[in-house]
């Protein structure tokens, strides 16, 4: 997570990611299963505040879905824990994943745009 923080300056990208850092590091202070459930609650809530697009819109709704997820496992009273430890842990990953597509798309797309601006003033003729 420390590692892709630099790609994640400017619009909504921060808070989420601080956001996903303090849910995995509050889930790792209280292991307990409604500490998790109030946790993704609070965390999708923050996400979804305004959300800017659709990676942002999709970290939330993937903290919704933890959040049920928990729901279930605490009204089943499943003693499985560790296919559900996995599952949500799959989850996390599935959130860093799209919030590093996210912060990659952002990043090389701005370096791209520049690199297009420096070209030749004149657009390309049709069929040359």
């Amino acid at each position: 997570m420390l590692l892709m923080l630099p790609l994640m300056i400017g619009g909504a990208k921060p808070r989420v990611w601080f956001v996903m850092f303090g849910a995995s590091a509050l889930a790792a202070i209280f292991p307990h299963p409604p500490a998790w459930l109030m946790i993704d609650l609070l965390a999708g809530a923050l996400v979804l505040r305004r959300p800017a697009g659709q990676a942002q819109r999709l970290i939330g709704l993937i903290f919704a879905g933890m959040a049920m997820f928990d729901i279930g496992f605490l009204i089943g009273g499943s003693r499985d824990t560790i296919a559900f430890t996995g599952f949500l842990a799959c989850l996390g990953w599935v959130q860093f994943v799209i919030l590093l597509a996210w912060g990659l798309h952002d990043h090389f797309g701005h370096c791209f745009r520049r690199l297009g601006s420096a070209g030749s003033e004149t657009p390309a003729q049709p069929g040359s």
